[in-house]
């Protein structure tokens, strides 16, 4: 399964800020995006799935599309 990653940009990221909340922010904008383009959650289909995920351990909240090849 491949994986493409993708991250929006919040106001602090201009700044090089970074907080546990501002990244969990992030995840919300995530979360209201994929709300607002795909419905509720979960994001599963024929060809693979979308989650938003928020990694403590990375520091990093993201979106992650799989896909079958």
């Amino acid at each position: 399964m491949d994986r493409v990653f993708v991250l929006m940009s919040i106001p602090s990221d201009k700044g090089n800020e970074w907080t546990e909340q501002l990244e969990l922010t992030r995840k919300a904008k995530h979360d209201s995006w994929l709300r607002a383009e795909l419905g509720e959650p979960p994001y599963d289909y024929a060809w693979g799935n979308v989650t938003s995920d928020y990694d403590p351990r990375g520091c990093a909240s993201e979106i992650i599309v799989s896909y079958a090849k």
